[in-house]
């Protein structure tokens, strides 16, 4: 006896149009996403949009790590002595206040990291653009005045930093920023969609 010798055609019954279990087979899918297809596809979508979620925190967590051990390295550096930034050698004479000198997770570090949070946390709101004609002078005010804002919290942050190293705070504590606000903006959006099921 063979029990591997079947007919597929025999056990469905594809040849009698009156078979219950192929019927069920045809309707039921049918059935399925006629009532349920845009919820199975909410579903779908709202699992991929969860994940890319997750990626743009996990991005904003990077660079925000890496903004915090880098001005951990400037403030090093700048606390070495006056060869390397320290001391009375600040730019116009000014003198350099040491870099605290505290164990990663003392009040220093805990400090610092809340004053990157704050720093972090600042938005800008471009003007209304009702008026194309004189929107231009005010986009760039604005602009001009958020780099001011920006470097001039950078010095406090270092103080006696240098030009470069100062740009490169400044980009670095831009590319968190909009990380940040770009996941704010993206789970907000999916989290209004998921509460009106839209």
């Amino acid at each position: 006896m063979d029990i591997f010798s079947f007919d597929v055609d025999t056990l469905l019954g594809m040849g009698d149009d009156s078979n219950p279990l192929m019927m069920l087979v045809w309707i039921l899918p049918i059935i399925l996403f006629v009532f349920y297809g845009q919820r199975i596809q909410l579903m779908v979508t709202s699992g991929e949009i969860r994940k890319g979620i997750k990626k743009l925190d996990a991005y904003g967590t990077e660079s925000r790590a890496e903004l915090a051990s880098y001005v951990r390295e400037v403030l090093a550096g700048l606390g070495e002595g006056p060869g390397e930034g320290g001391g009375e050698g600040g730019p116009g004479g000014k003198p350099r206040r040491q870099a605290p000198a505290a164990s990663p997770g003392g009040p220093a570090d805990a400090d610092l990291d809340s004053r990157i949070d704050t720093l972090l946390d600042y938005f800008t709101i471009m003007p209304a653009d009702m008026d194309p004609s004189g929107i231009v002078p005010k986009i760039e005010h604005v602009v001009r005045s958020r780099e001011d804002h920006t470097r001039r919290h950078v010095r406090q942050l270092c103080p006696g930093i240098g030009d470069g190293e100062l740009s490169r705070v400044q980009t670095l504590l831009e590319i968190a920023t909009v990380l940040r606000l770009l996941h704010r903006v993206v789970n907000h959006m999916y989290l209004t969609a998921k509460k009106q099921k839209n």
